[in-house]
């Protein structure tokens, strides 16, 4: 087991969802850059197991297939930032809320 899976399966309570948005917060370039990395693999080995097309036209496939799953990881990395921001603030609001 590795060391991020363990501190998956050692977590403190919650469930095993929680548990693992908890780990994939505190760990966003790893989480994005396996997804970009398996998608663009991926995508790669399916345009190359299509015999029947040139070669150019493979690798334009490939080329758009890799901007498409950048902007994705892009979108992805924006989404988790934007969630991060808006429970930070719901945390400092309740904590203000809790002083009054």
């Amino acid at each position: 087991m590795s060391r991020g899976e363990e501190s998956i399966s050692s977590g403190s309570g919650g469930s095993t969802v929680s548990r693992v948005s908890s780990w994939v917060r505190e760990n966003k370039l790893k989480t994005i850059g396996t997804f970009w990395g398996t998608t663009l693999g991926s995508s790669i080995l399916w345009n190359l197991s299509k015999p029947h097309e040139k070669l150019s036209l493979k690798l334009l496939h490939a080329r758009v297939h890799a901007q498409g799953v950048t902007l994705m990881a892009l979108a992805g990395a924006g989404f988790l930032e934007y969630l991060d921001r808006r429970e930070k603030n719901n945390l400092k609001l309740a904590a203000a809320a809790q002083k009054h």
